[in-house]
């Protein structure tokens, strides 16, 4: 039975663990297709829903060939950025600068630099 629940916690541990990179790459996917087209009010809401995913990805341990993965689509993630950001209007631009240096610092935390 403790066999059983200890292998029942560790499929729940990798599952969870598995969603918080999946949320991220879904996450790159809509700001490929969608961040040409953000207001400010839209940056801002995917600056947020990105520090959560960032939080949910930082209570996890991940493999190296984990972590790589993860690095790659936040490289996804600064390209659609730079990209949407190149789109938006310039006033919007220079607000979204200022977010953009919290994802940074969040990236570095993330990444362990």
């Amino acid at each position: 039975m403790a066999v059983a629940l200890f292998g029942l916690l560790m499929l729940t541990s990798c599952s969870t663990k598995r969603q918080a990179i999946n949320q991220l790459d879904r996450f790159s996917t809509e700001l490929q297709q969608n961040s040409g087209s953000y207001s400010l009010a839209d940056w801002k809401k995917a600056s947020e829903r990105l520090t959560k995913i960032h939080k949910k990805i930082g209570k996890h341990d991940y493999t190296l060939a984990e972590k790589k993965e993860i690095a790659m689509i936040e490289l996804k993630n600064a390209n659609a950025i730079k990209e949407g950001l190149k789109e938006s209007a310039p006033n919007i631009l220079f607000d979204a600068l200022t977010d953009w240096n919290t994802f940074y610092e969040e990236l570095k935390d993330l990444l362990g630099m």
